[in-house]
């Protein structure tokens, strides 16, 4: 009626001249609805579901959704989300030693040949390599997420085994890897994700004495699987 844009909650008048010569007062009393904001932050291992949203997520990001609050006006809430994935990859640092690539983690050493027990006192990111077996870590971060290595072979005799006679080269790489060695004695290659999910699987039946894999993932850390006769071997590979 008035023209007049009000911002503001309050009561607000105008007079006006009738048509008779009189004062004429309008009164508005005005509240103003105002939208509210929320921000919701969030830390999560693999993926997490968003239940205002109906959507699962597992990639890191922020999110933006838009509902009626209480009062009927908009209400943004905001998904601010971190994925942090367990980093489970091993190396081997000497002969009788692995160690889990993982930091600021809690660690726990794993018999797979024995239903990956717990191996008493062994929780340090070293593992000191004793007797023949199959061993994992088991890593906690400090978010508390939780995941378990690949098995690594270990044969503490002093004759070589069949796998360590192989080369893995160029590591880091671009693209290929080529393994040299005895590849009649291999069953296959797998290549692992930090997070132990199965990515590729190379199967061998060839007459050679190396083999190339192309290692087509995007760049980052991969766990790469040996599986030979004679027992299983674990490589860091770097992917840049």
């Amino acid at each position: 009626i008035t023209g007049d844009v009000y911002f503001t909650s309050g009561v607000h008048e105008k007079r006006f001249t009738t048509s008779l010569g009189c004062d004429s007062t309008y009164k508005l009393n005005l509240i103003i609805k105002e939208n509210s904001d929320t921000v919701i932050r969030h830390t999560a291992c693999v993926e997490y579901y968003w239940d205002l949203a109906k959507e699962w997520y597992n990639t890191t990001g922020r999110r933006v959704i838009r509902i009626p609050n209480s009062i009927g006006c908009d209400s943004i809430i905001e998904l601010d989300l971190l994925i942090s994935p367990v980093n489970v990859a091993i190396k081997k640092n000497i002969a009788n030693q692995l160690e889990a690539l993982a930091t600021s983690s809690t660690y726990q050493w794993l018999d797979c040949d024995n239903n990956y027990s717990i191996i008493s006192g062994e929780n340090k990111r070293q593992f000191n390599l004793i007797k023949s077996g199959n061993y994992a870590v088991e890593v906690t971060t400090t978010a508390g997420c939780v995941d378990t290595s690949v098995c690594f072979n270990y044969t503490a005799t002093g004759v070589p085994t069949p796998y360590s006679k192989y080369e893995i080269y160029p590591n880091p790489t671009s693209h290929l890897i080529t393994i040299k060695g005895n590849i009649q004695n291999l069953q296959a290659v797998r290549l692992f994700s930090l997070q132990g999910k199965l990515l590729n699987e190379y199967l061998f039946n060839i007459e050679a004495h190396s083999y190339q894999l192309d290692i087509n993932q995007p760049e980052g850390i991969y766990m790469l699987q040996v599986l030979t006769d004679d027992g299983v071997q674990a490589f860091v590979i770097t992917k840049q």
